[in-house]
């Protein structure tokens, strides 16, 4: 008879368990890190998803409401309000009617403005005035036929002050006659960067393309004295000074921010603008703030001046006026009507196809092949590219029957578009709504389209209306499939027949032609607070009812 160690037996448990606990701990401790792990991949996933979106809504809306551009151009962005002009004697004063939207202007705009050339605003500020300048009677004959003169400044002010789309020049000495009058006081750019040719010459594949404001006032302190430091040829800078208390050395010295005495050490003086312009001719490396209608004159060379330029874009005319010039003038006013109408009408006709689609295919259909096909063909239209759906309805609604290029064309097109994912949302829906709903209608006595209309598609109708969200935000934003059967005119459409631009196919042409890229950004922010509109609204609706 053997004896059991009780107490050994007790050991033993004591480590079975032990060693069970760890084992439980360690399973414990893996699991917990797992599922940290996991929810770390799918918060970080979450968060740079949503920071990207972010990203890019906010970079629109950015440039939508602010205009922000790198511009190279002749002239510095340097300008006075008092400018020196051949037309009169001492300095002049450029003023507009209030009305005329225009910050600042160049000279060689101004002079082409007075020439009657261009003799509409639209090509300097995109905005649909005629052009009506005045002058003093001692400048006759000496501009454009549309320029109409006047005996004194005062005749002047009061003639652009009543007129929109009026520009004058005074003389600066009589600037107090503009005030408590409807007139803007506008700013001239006048001067431009002038180098003698060395300069511009290409050395080892190296040519200055331009230079900033920081690279100029460089120069114009002493601090840059070879082109090299500015990404040009290796040549030592000769900075020209233009006579003392002439406008270019008055500005020459704003721009500096320094003395006279603390202009570059190196800068050759002059006592006439004879010999300033001829000194940068001869002297390799020179360089020389001059006005630009004196450039031509004396054959002096200009350098590309880079600068940015910032400001307001997406303002409240924009949205109320009517385009014009294609779209290069005005606002977009027209082309939001057309896409409002565009949507209401494919909301229209697609609605109620693709809710009745649903209810057949899920409450009467005969669940077999046929319809596993239809749903799988439905699918597949889900995910076919816009732009087939475009040359289809170019071949058969512009095309078979006859329709053209029009609203109805491209609404039926996008109808085409859309339906899949109303039909596949709807569907989903309704099989969302429980059995027992249409179980219990029946059961009381309700025929079977009572209960889809009275019982079903109410309960489904959050999910149903999600889809047509979905849908008429898809629509807002195509333009593959209007293309080819919509068109491109931005004037309002007066029937089904007429080709209508929308809100897309507007931003489609702004960039594609290189119009103008601030107002493309100004259309898209225009184009995502619909889409936002349309859902927000929809989604109270949805919540207020059910």
């Amino acid at each position: 008879m053997s004896i059991i160690n009780l107490p050994a037996i007790d050991s033993s448990i004591d480590r079975l368990v032990e060693i069970e606990r760890q084992k439980s701990n360690t399973n414990y401790e893996k699991a917990k890190r797992r599922n940290l792990a996991a929810n770390v991949l799918l918060w970080g996933s979450a968060a740079l998803t949503l920071g990207i979106l972010l990203y890019i809504l906010g970079f629109i809306l950015y440039r939508g409401f602010r205009s922000d551009n790198i511009i190279e151009s002749d002239f510095i962005d340097s300008s006075g309000i008092s400018v020196p002009l051949d037309w009169h004697d001492g300095d002049s004063v450029l003023i507009v009617n209030d009305k005329t939207r225009l910050k600042e202007i160049n000279l060689r705009d101004l002079e082409s403005l007075l020439n009657g050339k261009p003799d509409n605003w639209g090509n300097i500020n995109s905005q649909d005035l005629d052009v009506l300048p005045y002058m003093l009677s001692s400048a006759k004959g000496e501009f454009g036929k549309n320029t109409t003169y006047r005996e004194s400044p005062s005749e002047i002010v009061s003639s652009v002050a009543s007129q929109p789309g009026a520009l004058g020049l005074i003389p600066a000495s009589f600037l107090s006659l503009t005030e408590n009058k409807d007139i803007n006081i506008i700013p001239v750019k006048m001067l431009s960067v002038g180098v003698n040719p060395s300069v511009l010459e290409i050395e080892n594949n190296i040519k200055l393309r331009y230079i900033d404001r920081k690279i100029l006032r460089k120069i114009l302190r002493g601090e840059l004295t070879n082109w090299q430091e500015a990404a040009g040829r290796d040549m030592p800078v000769r900075l020209v000074l233009p006579p003392p208390g002439s406008f270019e050395w008055d500005a020459l010295i704003e721009i500096a921010g320094v003395s006279s005495e603390e202009l570059a050490q190196s800068a050759v003086g002059t006592s006439s603008f004879d010999e300033f312009y001829s000194k940068i001719n001869s002297t390799p490396g020179a360089f020389g703030m001059i006005r630009n209608d004196r450039a031509e004159e004396n054959n002096i060379k200009l350098l590309s001046y880079r600068y940015r330029q910032t400001g307001a874009n997406l303002q409240w005319w924009f949205l109320f006026e009517e385009p014009k010039r294609a779209g290069r003038v005005g606002g977009i006013s027209t082309i939001v009507l057309n896409t409002i109408y565009m949507v209401l009408l494919t909301v229209l006709f697609s609605t109620p196809i693709g809710i009745g689609a649903a209810v057949y295919l899920t409450e009467y259909a005969k669940q077999g092949t046929l319809v596993k096909m239809l749903r799988l063909g439905t699918e597949t239209l889900a995910g076919i590219p816009s732009i087939i759906f475009g040359l289809f309805g170019f071949i058969v609604f512009v095309g078979a029957m006859h329709m053209g290029i029009g609203l109805l064309s491209g609404t039926l097109t996008l109808t085409l578009m859309i339906l899949p994912t109303i039909i596949r949302t709807s569907e989903e829906a309704i099989k969302g709504v429980p059995r027992s709903f249409s179980a219990g209608s029946l059961a009381l006595g309700a025929g079977k389209w009572q209960t889809i209309y009275k019982v079903v598609l109410p309960a489904a109708a959050p999910g149903i209306l999600t889809g047509v969200i979905l849908a008429i935000g898809r629509a807002v934003g195509e333009t593959a499939a209007l293309l080819f059967t919509m068109g491109f005119d931005y004037r309002a459409v007066k029937n089904l027949s007429t080709s209508a631009r929308v809100l897309s196919t507007h931003l489609y042409q702004l960039v594609k032609e290189g119009i103008s890229f601030d107002r493309a950004f100004a259309t898209a922010t225009i184009l995502i607070f619909i889409v936002l509109f349309v859902n927000l609204v929809s989604t109270r609706l949805i919540k207020r009812k059910y």
